[in-house]
């Protein structure tokens, strides 16, 4: 049995996002401060984490949104793979509304599921067997694992490319 080849961009591409991946780390690391700060006014509870939790994916993917169907057409990482976000159909720089369908799917939902997954693990969400930990434990991971697996397999066009209608090409050859 032949195993499948991966596409020739999928290593940039995994490359670029790991790059972005630390910018947003970066961010999260700012925010610890505040964080402290706000643990020392009082204790929070379990809806009160999950919604201050979607505020840094909802950041990071207004960036990338905006990055994306800017001029650049790329985030800091893609730029530096020389690598630019184009419409799948035209080959133009894709559209606000497509990036930020985009980037929710490849950017929100799993970072935001993940988070839900933590949040209510840490509250005994795992200890209980409750259903939204584990189906958002599942989720999170299910997606990640389809983004990787349609990077490098088959035409490089991950999950959030296909449902966006965009692909990923080389800065010179757009």
């Amino acid at each position: 049995m032949r195993l499948p080849r991966l596409h020739r961009l999928a290593g940039r591409r995994v490359t670029a996002y790991g790059l972005d991946c630390a910018g947003y780390l970066a961010l999260a690391v700012a925010t610890v401060p505040a964080g402290l700060l706000l643990r020392r006014q009082r204790t929070f509870i379990e809806r009160d984490l999950l919604v201050v939790s979607a505020v840094l994916p909802l950041a990071a993917t207004g960036w990338a949104t905006r990055v994306e169907s800017g001029p650049a057409s790329a985030t800091g990482g893609k730029r530096r793979q020389q690598l630019v976000v184009r419409d799948h159909r035209t080959g133009c720089p894709p559209s606000t509304g497509a990036t930020l369908l985009r980037n929710t799917v490849k950017i929100l939902v799993p970072w935001q599921l993940g988070h839900i997954a933590t949040i209510t693990g840490i509250t005994g969400g795992f200890d209980r067997n409750r259903p939204l930990t584990l189906v958002t434990t599942v989720a999170s991971y299910g997606l990640i694992a389809a983004a990787l697996a349609t990077v490098a397999l088959g035409d490089g066009r991950a999950l959030h490319d296909r449902v966006a209608g965009t692909v990923v090409v080389e800065a010179a050859s757009s």
